[in-house]
């Protein structure tokens, strides 16, 4: 049955999560179900998911509280964690961690097979959640193979290698970061039959090839000249 309201959504192993204000909302295999929180007022809106998953990430009402929705089980676990975070904390991990950027600076790792805090990470200083959600705050994101925090309050990002716990990188911004998502920057580029087809119809193709034949009757007139 559908939810009072929804706030947010997320894909894990080809299931669809939509968090409502007292749960999510699963779409599996043409199947809708509803997993409820284990709070009356259990809000659930941002999410994140990974691919290797069945278990995905989201915020929860409890601000030193996580939400791990299994979409095999239609149930919602919460996690304790020692400090509040934000909507911008969330990430996964390249073995599906679950990952929380707590307001005591570190990267809280949570098996979400066990529902067990693993590891604590420090990454940056302590930082406290701002009233007004537009304000600036840190965000992670995790991106091949490493995970990223942006801290707004020095203009730093630094790069963190979850299985050994090191900050292995950090870099200065021009800029005071806000939001943080990350991309590859790779690009991959086929050239297909039908491409090829398209370009001899092309006009401008023809042209080229009318302007070689044009060079070539230039060179005959040239020899007949000297004749």
């Amino acid at each position: 049955m559908p939810g009072p309201a929804r706030l947010g959504g997320q894909r894990a192993a080809e299931t669809v999560v939509v968090g409502c204000a007292d749960g999510a909302l699963i779409y599996a295999d043409g199947r809708i179900a509803k997993a409820t929180s284990p709070d009356e007022d259990g809000s659930i809106g941002t999410l994140s998911g990974a691919p290797n998953s069945a278990v995905v990430l989201g915020n929860y009402s409890e601000p030193t509280q996580v939400s791990l929705i299994d979409t095999a089980s239609d149930q919602v676990h919460l996690v304790g964690l020692p400090a509040a975070y934000s909507g911008t904390s969330l990430a996964r991990g390249d073995d599906g961690e679950a990952l929380v950027l707590g307001t005591d600076g570190q990267i809280h790792v949570i098996d979400p097979e066990t529902r067990e805090v693993v590891a604590a990470i420090p990454v940056i200083e302590e930082w406290s959640v701002p009233e007004d959600w537009q304000e600036p705050r840190p965000g992670l994101t995790a991106l091949d193979g490493s995970v990223f925090v942006t801290d707004p309050g020095t203009a730093t990002i630094h790069a963190v290698d979850i299985p050994t716990a090191e900050v292995w990188n950090t870099a200065e911004l021009n800029v005071t970061p806000n939001d943080l998502i990350g991309v590859t920057g790779d690009l991959v580029a086929e050239v297909s039959e039908d491409d090829h087809a398209h370009d001899e119809d092309d006009p401008a193709h023809d042209h080229d090839h009318d302007h070689d034949h044009d060079e070539d009757d230039h060179d005959h007139d040239d020899e007949d000249h000297d004749h």
